[in-house]
């Protein structure tokens, strides 16, 4: 009875493991506790090589898992890099808009009616000119 415990926890092991086939696993145990030397000595063989392809697997799985991992955490640190230059780059805006906005606001607590309308004349004045200039250049 301790026995078939043994055996049908080892196949569930093995089961874990990938090895999906019960009945062969299970005829193998038996062989393996009926069979002379010889038999002793292939079933410990087969163990041993499906143990080593199993760990084979097991090993080649971890090092991709690791390369995963590893390209995983140089994106992180590369985002968190590009991120904290963001942050960087947006504050200084906020400080270069939040400057400007103080000194508009001061200029047009400042300024009077009659820098305004210097400030149109000037504007009117440059629009003229290039308005000359274009129609001059297009009539020759």
């Amino acid at each position: 009875m301790k026995r078939d415990n043994k055996m049908d926890r080892n196949v569930k092991n093995r089961n874990i493991l990938g090895f999906e086939e019960e009945e062969n696993f299970k005829n193998s145990l038996n062989n393996f506790d009926r069979g002379g030397n010889d038999q002793k000595i292939n079933s410990e063989q087969l163990f041993l090589q499906q143990n080593d392809q199993t760990i084979e697997a097991m090993n080649q799985k971890a090092n991709v898992l690791k390369r995963v991992v590893l390209d995983i955490e140089s994106q992180v640190q590369e985002s968190n890099s590009l991120l904290d230059n963001l942050g960087t780059d947006m504050s200084n805006a906020q400080a270069l808009l939040s400057g400007t906005m103080k000194k508009l606001t001061d200029l047009s607590k400042t300024a009077t009616s009659s820098h305004m309308m210097y400030l149109i004349f000037f504007v009117v004045f440059v629009f003229f000119l290039i308005y000359l200039i274009i129609s001059f250049t297009s009539s020759k």
